[in-house]
């Protein structure tokens, strides 16, 4: 009892062992693929913004180049020469009507402005004035000069993404041309690439000048939940989202981040949904205004990782369920387990038991064999010599050879018998058909067949009942057994002695013994009586001859019928054969 309680102990331990690493992966698996899949998301974002990002500014290049090449624009400063602010007004309505038309023109291209802003008097391209009317750096200022600035803006009249190319002409920077492309279309553009996601801007300001505020309300809302943010009319965040604090907490570090670190420019992250996995990725856009920072971002149902955690939870539910059967089933393993070796020991020495009966019967065959072909070869002998010397052999002669055919007829026929009847139990062909046996009428029955044999040689057979008691067995088995038994007796004892068969009862058996005062037989000899991979035989007191496999039948018979048997004998002073059956009990099989 100890020993099962400390088996189920320890299974109870295994198992708890299991499902917590099971739990233990699972969870880990779940976050390597979190963890790849917003990777995936930021770049995937980062790098659709490049691209469109990269042709804006492939388009907003061809147009500048349009413009610098075109003849009619360049007419219009060759016209002028003047330094009066009148003039410049002029020239100044000349362009913004020439950029009018170009902006119609191109309006195809998503190009939302168009504007020229000039400097007069027109410099050197190695200086910079302070004419432009940009809320610039003075570092950005020495940049425009080098590389052409792009970045997200917002004025009193246009939100969107802007690049601003000076424009110069016979070494003299006489202008600024600002490019524009209106946020909408950004977005539409990423929307297509990527129309199961939802997508806008949001913006972390500082304090705005009032134009600027009055221009972001048209477009942008303010949101309740994330402070100094406003959020793109058009980019719809989930309030069960936004309402869980974990979220907003989320998002606050991740922009707040992305401001800090100026390289880091991209960033996605889970938001906390008891149905789904949601991402947020966040790509941030240069803002030219410096009064804070615009982040493009996208929401969308990870599919991938929803149906992941939906298998890992299916898995981990599964799992429980295999290990609680397991440890059921290992239990009943460990208890089985020492049946099976048993078992296994017991079919490898019966395996054994069974290579050494084939190789015992194979000995035996072969010991038959020679046995049959010595009655044969004197029958076959002694007839062609009768045969062929019939008329010169005198009567007398003839009777011995018949008889002597007739003699060695009867040993191979009775030798012929008893290995059929031993096949027969080796096949299976014999079956132990129990009934209740009468001890006295089952010996006078069997004695019949053999009273003869006991008168030729003047042997008195003697029956000694000590018990009153029934067995319960085979009758035609044990007959053949009692019958056998006799014909040894007589076989192996001289004339005129006795044959005695008692039969007594001990415990629950009924014992037979067949006592004889013949030769007997030493310890060796009694070795190998029933061993069938010997030829033992001895021959009777006046010569009778034997193959042995009476006796080999005999202890089979009485196995069949659920009984022993054995031998105790010494030389010249006679053997005495003992045998049981099961003792009948209430009328009733022990």
């Amino acid at each position: 009892m100890r020993k099962k309680n400390g088996i189920l102990l320890l299974i109870l331990a295994i198992s708890i062992t299991l499902i917590a690493s099971i739990r233990y992966y699972i969870k880990k698996d779940t976050r390597i693929i979190q963890q790849t899949q917003l990777r995936f998301f930021s770049k995937k974002l980062d790098i659709q913004k490049k691209l469109i990002l990269a042709s804006y500014h492939q388009t907003a290049h061809l147009i500048f180049e349009q413009i610098c090449f075109d003849p009619a624009f360049n007419q219009l400063f060759a016209q002028f020469n003047v330094q009066d602010e009148s003039a410049c007004n002029a020239l100044m309505s000349e362009i913004e009507a020439y950029n009018q038309q170009k902006l119609r023109e191109n309006k195809h291209h998503g190009i939302a402005l168009l504007t020229f802003k000039p400097v007069f008097p027109f410099q050197p391209c190695a200086q910079v004035t302070d004419s432009l009317n940009l809320k610039t750096s003075n570092s950005l200022k020495d940049t425009l000069l080098l590389k052409d600035p792009y970045s997200f803006s917002i004025s009193n009249n246009f939100i969107g993404y802007q690049y601003t190319l000076p424009y110069r002409k016979d070494q003299l920077l006489k202008g600024y041309f600002c490019i524009g492309f209106d946020f909408h279309t950004i977005r539409d553009q990423l929307l297509e690439a990527n129309s199961e996601i939802d997508m806008g801007y949001v913006l972390v300001t500082q304090e705005l000048p009032e134009a600027f505020n009055k221009m972001l309300q048209t477009e942008f809302k303010t949101s309740p939940y994330l402070p100094n943010c406003w959020i793109d009319h058009a980019f719809h965040l989930p309030f069960e989202l936004l309402n869980n604090k974990a979220n907003c907490i989320q998002m606050n570090q991740a922009l707040q981040a992305m401001i800090d670190h100026e390289e880091l420019n991209n960033h996605s992250l889970y938001l906390n949904s008891q149905k789904e996995a949601i991402y947020l990725s966040i790509s941030e856009l240069e803002f030219t205004n410096q009064y804070g920072h615009v982040f493009l971002v996208a929401l969308n149902h990870d599919q991938l990782l929803t149906l992941v955690k939906r298998l890992n939870r299916a898995a981990y539910i599964i799992n429980i369920l295999i290990i609680l059967l397991g440890g059921g089933g290992i239990l009943y393993l460990v208890n089985s387990r020492i049946k099976m070796i048993k078992q296994r020991n017991k079919m490898q020495k019966t395996e054994a038991d069974l290579k050494a009966i084939n190789e015992s019967k194979d000995k035996f065959f072969s010991i038959i064999a020679h046995d049959l072909k010595n009655p044969f070869n004197g029958i076959i002998g002694m007839s062609g010599y009768l045969a062929t010397e019939y008329d010169q052999v005198d009567d007398l002669e003839k009777k011995e050879i018949i008889n002597d055919i007739n003699v060695s007829s009867k040993n191979a026929f009775n030798l012929l018998q008893n290995l059929l009847e031993w096949t027969r139990t080796q096949s299976g062909a014999i079956k132990n058909r129990p009934v209740t046996i009468d001890p006295r009428h089952l010996i006078e029955l069997s004695l019949e067949t053999v009273s003869t044999q006991a008168k030729n040689k003047d042997i008195e057979i003697i029956q000694t009942y000590l018990t009153l008691d029934q067995g319960y067995a085979d009758d035609n088995l044990i007959s053949t057994v009692i019958r056998n038994l006799c014909t040894n007796a007589i076989k192996f004892s001289p004339r005129n002695s006795n044959i005695e068969i008692i039969v007594k009862t001990y415990e629950n058996e009924l014992v037979f013994c067949v006592k004889d005062e013949g030769i007997g037989m030493s310890d060796d000899e009694i070795d190998q009586l029933f061993r069938i991979d010997l030829n033992f035989h001895k021959r009777g007191t006046e010569k009778e001859a034997g193959s042995g496999l009476g006796l080999k039948l005999c202890k089979e018979f009485v196995q069949y019928c659920n009984g022993r048997l054995w031998v105790i004998s010494e030389p010249g002073k006679g053997s005495s054969f003992f045998f049981t059956i099961p003792l009948l009990v209430n009328d009733k099989t022990p």
